[in-house]
């Protein structure tokens, strides 16, 4: 993928990449992420950034790469489909800065948010 004369990674590529470094939880919230589609009734209206297909055909395609597996088990489990509120690991509303599924923590102990 290419803009501007910059290439990057497809959303779908970038979840499989970051799917060997995330927990199981992690990778399922980034996939719910990329694939959630909020319709314009909602606060946020959004388009997904890819589709479960596409994380589909990303994990199809690369059988032999480290997190692989992780991803396919995190494919099932992806909601997406439907707009859900965002709420921690505990199961509690997450607050407005973010939450538990509002940020992910990378290997140097920043945080990237969705």
């Amino acid at each position: 993928m290419v803009l501007d004369g910059v290439r990057l990674t497809s959303p779908a590529r970038t979840w499989l990449d970051l799917a060997q470094l995330m927990s199981i939880d992690d990778t399922v919230a980034a996939g719910d992420s990329i694939v959630v589609e909020h319709g314009d009734n909602h606060p946020r209206p959004r388009e997904p950034l890819a589709t479960i297909d596409d994380l589909k055909a990303m994990v199809s395609a690369r059988p032999g790469m480290r997190g692989v597996r992780k991803a396919r088990l995190a494919l099932h489990l992806v909601p997406g489909r439907r707009p859900m509120p965002l709420t921690s690991k505990s199961g509690s509303p997450s607050n407005t800065t973010g939450g538990t599924m509002g940020k992910l923590s990378s290997t140097r102990g920043t945080s990237i948010g969705f």
